[in-house]
């Protein structure tokens, strides 16, 4: 556990963290979120998982396909995809310093790959998984990834198992293997030793003997016993939920689904006819941030009609308005022209996405504990089935078996095996954990001190300026490209020398952070940098945001609160190790605080005035004063009219009026962004402004 906790604090290093159940996976998971200052995304493959580990589900935040995926084949489907992810979900995967899949062992190979390919998009093309730390937690010999036959016939083509640890962009890294060992849910040592066994796969009859002493045929417990039936099929789950909701003395309601074209039955996703009481215990079976709940939030009925159901969730006590939603049925192709993996729709099914929830399946019910069980394994289909529903007990006490266990419902997987024995365990010793510690010493280092964070925002910004406004603001459009020359020449080559300065200071020592010459040096370095940025955030003062044509100056604001952002945060890191020196658990709380900052005005840096920008534009006109009178009569005038103000008259035809001073029409209709139309509509306007000012 402190190796673990070394790794993922002190490195960039990938880690699987692995164990029995109860081991202590999700404490780690939950200390490592309290107390790290690295930025970090939890996620899980289901809804449940999601919610056991306090995060978001992989295909909601990644916005992925639900069809099969091929590296090197993304269908137009999937690439629409990643083109719709919104800024805020953009920022958080660019600042990134790890992600966490918590119920690794049930993520498919292609799922990871798919997260692979979002990450580089917008991270780092050129490294797997954007250069982003993973920590794959969970246990391979528990609950397995879902892979049904058809998709598995394409996926096999690809990949040697469904299992995450077959994705291919996961084969490209170094990443650590760690095993926990003390388990902490079970204290009794005799049920310990009897759930590793079960777990190996292996079972004698000495062993399944011992565990169906907890057969009890017939048990029927009080509803206050807090007792939870967990059962390896959706029948059984449904049979006992149907019980209890006939127990129910309330009025029954029936929604009935909504089913087009090619939907397999087995696929159903919600009972085609749903019957709910008042009272009855529910299920969602759908994510909807709209409701603000997930695949698995529980809530008890409190009202029914004939279009929605209202739902008093166990969590929090919200109610809820709950309506049908849509599933489709989608294959997918292979474009033999184009080599992409197109998905086509065979069906739908629409339904309320609910579901009676007294019993649950032993799929559902990964990384739960419970005091009191009531337990059919006998009808195990998957790897690691069985065990997963063993060891959600507390204690050998608690267990009931419904039925009794034999040899078949304890099912292994050989590729499982395989990866065991291929990847042994091997412990990282306390030096080599150093030296992973100086390596991400300097990889934080090297991220300070890169200039393509700042590379990236201002070539943005200078192609707009190059495109729509140089012939306007030909000075600006010359300062933009000397700055993408400094950034490029001089700073480029500053920084990749200090990087062949400090490197190998930072690898020979035990600690960096002590090292008084080395932090001696990087001080002065980064106080250096710090100079060297006041002339970039000058240019982005200069720079104009509100234009006339609303394309362009939403792209222009859009591409100056990237740059500014980035230089702010160059120059908040920059002056502080300037001033304290560089270790790198201050710098990542730093990090932190200042992209937190920047999230919203503050008073270090409050955001722009729309005066400002028309401030820079009185710049660029050689009479400024009557550029400000003409603005301020472009207002009027739109405002009277009930238009845009650019309709009125252009931001480079104001700026020209000043400039050029036209005494009549003929000279008025000289002015760039001045036609006839505008001359006849508000010639005689414009005409007495300039007239007036000069007469001053």
């Amino acid at each position: 556990m402190q190796t673990a906790w070394r790794l993922a604090t002190e490195t960039s290093v990938s880690i699987f963290l692995t164990g029995k159940a109860g081991t202590g996976k999700t404490t780690f998971l939950r200390r490592l979120r309290a107390e790290s200052y690295k930025r970090i995304l939890v996620a899980a493959p289901t809804g449940i998982a999601a919610i056991n580990a306090g995060g978001v589900t992989l295909h909601s935040f990644f916005q992925l396909p639900l069809t099969p995926y091929l590296p090197g084949h993304e269908s137009a489907d999937t690439q629409a995809r990643f083109n719709r992810f919104s800024r805020d979900k953009i920022n958080i995967i660019k600042t990134l310093d790890m992600l966490v899949i918590d119920e690794v062992s049930m993520v498919r190979a292609d799922v990871l790959d798919v997260v692979d390919a979002v990450l580089r998009r917008y991270r780092n093309p050129r490294r797997p998984f954007g250069g982003v730390q993973l920590l794959l937690i969970g246990d391979l010999m528990q609950l397995a990834p879902v892979a049904a036959g058809g998709e598995w016939d394409l996926l096999s083509t690809v990949y040697k198992t469904p299992f995450f640890f077959s994705s291919q962009a996961l084969e490209q890294i170094d990443y650590v293997t760690i095993e926990l060992q003390h388990v902490y849910r079970q204290s009794d040592a005799r049920f310990v030793d009897l759930l590793n066994r079960v777990r190996s796969g292996y079972v004698d009859d000495a062993t399944l003997s011992e565990l169906n002493r907890r057969y009890m045929p017939g048990f029927d417990p009080d509803a206050a016993d807090g007792y939870v039936r967990l059962t390896t099929h959706n029948e059984q789950a449904r049979r006992v939920n149907q019980a209890r909701l006939d127990v129910l003395t309330t009025e029954p309601h029936t929604y009935t689904a909504a089913v087009k074209g090619e939907f397999a039955e087995a696929n159903y996703p919600v009972n085609p006819q749903l019957v709910l009481k008042e009272g009855a215990q529910v299920m969602f079976l759908r994510n909807n941030t709209e409701l603000g709940v997930v695949n698995g939030t529980m809530g008890i009925v409190s009202a029914l009609d004939p279009t929605a159901v209202t739902v008093r969730l166990i969590d929090d006590d919200r109610v809820v308005s709950v309506t049908a939603e849509t599933w489709e049925n989608t294959t997918v192709q292979l474009n033999a022209q184009t080599g992409r993996l197109e998905p086509r729709q065979l069906g739908t099914y629409t339904q309320i996405p609910l579901a009676l929830a007294w019993a649950i399946t032993i799929h559902k019910s990964q990384g739960l504990t419970f005091d009191r069980a009531i337990i059919d394994a006998s009808a195990a289909f998957a790897s690691g089935q069985t065990y997963v529903a063993l060891s959600r007990c507390r204690s050998l006490e608690g267990m009931v078996l419904e039925r009794p266990l034999t040899a078949r419902a304890v099912i292994s997987d050989s590729g499982v095996a395989d990866f065991t024995r291929s990847h042994a365990l091997e412990m990282p010793d306390a030096e080599k954990v150093s030296t992973l510690g100086r390596a991400y010493f300097v990889e934080c280092l090297d991220e300070l001190f890169d200039t393509a964070a700042i590379g990236r925002p201002l070539y943005g910004v200078k192609r707009t300026v190059d495109e729509f406004l140089a012939s306007q603001y030909p000075e600006l459009a010359g300062q933009y490209a000397k700055a993408m020359q400094e950034l490029d020449g001089p700073l480029h080559d500053v920084a990749v020398k200090f990087a062949a300065q400090y490197t190998p200071m930072a690898m020979a020592g035990a600690d960096p952070a002590a090292d008084a010459a080395l932090q001696q040096r990087v001080k002065a370095g980064a106080a250096y940098f710090v100079d060297k940025l006041v002339p970039f955030m000058q240019l982005v003062d200069m720079t104009p945001r509100n234009l006339d044509n609303k394309a362009v100056a939403k792209r222009m604001r859009d591409g100056v609160e990237r740059l500014e952002e980035a230089l702010t945060l160059k120059t908040t890191l920059l002056k502080v190790v300037a001033e304290k020196g560089f270790e790198v658990t201050a710098y990542l709380r730093e990090k932190t605080l200042a992209l937190v900052k920047d999230a919203g005005e503050t008073p270090a840096r409050p955001r722009r005035k729309k005066a400002y920008a028309q401030a820079v534009d009185t710049a660029q006109s050689n009479n400024p004063k009557l550029y400000v009178e003409l603005s301020e009569w472009r207002r009027a005038k739109a405002a009277e009219m009930g238009i845009p103000a650019y309709v009125v008259a252009s931001t480079k035809a104001l700026i020209g009026i000043s400039n050029a001073l036209p005494r009549n029409e003929r000279q008025l209709l000289a002015v760039p962004g001045m036609g006839s139309a505008k001359v006849k509509q508000f010639g005689t306007d414009l005409l007495a402004i300039v007239a007036n000012h000069l007469t001053k």
